[in-house]
């Protein structure tokens, strides 16, 4: 008789449980669904920031390339309003110099700058291609870390009394178990 209670009790455990393991099944997965729309959106919004000039310095780029057209390119003085326009931090634009002025530089920083522009898509892609890893590799890795603490957040709010049950029935994996 007390073995038929035991029975119908583990059985309710058992159901119980599984339950659970349902529940936090669901529960991850539409975590992950939402973090992948999540990035959808993001990339949506990249991709949307790549093709519309937003910022003023990028309507005034595309103002003075379409009053120019390609030309801007070959003449130095249009190349200079093109660079004062973009208002990057990053150039200096007092140090750009014709050759032969005594600039600073030993090569030209302007034919440098073009060359840049110049360059081919997929050569300007390999150039960026180990940073743009680098970065890739770390927000994989955040995005990683923090699926795996939501996931043990979850586990851990569940803790009760089935897990010492799991944890006194499930053998402990040997030490060659591990290596595998």
């Amino acid at each position: 008789m007390h073995a038929q209670d035991w029975k119908e009790r583990i059985a309710e455990h058992i159901t119980i449980f599984d339950d659970l393991r349902r529940r936090v099944t669901d529960r991850l997965v539409l975590r992950t669904a939402v973090g992948v729309n999540n990035l959808r959106k993001s990339m949506d919004k990249l991709l949307n920031e790549l093709t519309t000039p937003s910022s003023q310095w990028q309507k005034n780029v595309t103002i003075l390339e379409k009053k120019e057209g390609k030309e801007w390119i070959a003449d130095d003085e249009k190349l200079k309003q093109v660079l004062k326009a973009t208002q990057d931090p990053s150039l200096d634009l007092r140090g750009l110099t014709q050759p032969g002025q005594g600039g600073s530089m030993s090569r030209d920083p302007l034919k440098a700058i073009r060359e840049e522009i110049l360059l081919d898509l997929e050569d300007l892609c390999a150039k960026n291609r180990d940073m743009f890893e680098v970065k890739l590799e770390f927000h994989t890795a955040k995005l990683r870390d923090t699926v795996e603490s939501s996931a043990t957040r979850i586990i851990k709010a569940l803790d009760g009394p089935h897990d010492r049950l799991l944890n006194e029935v499930r053998p402990q994996p040997t030490a060659f178990q591990h290596d595998c």
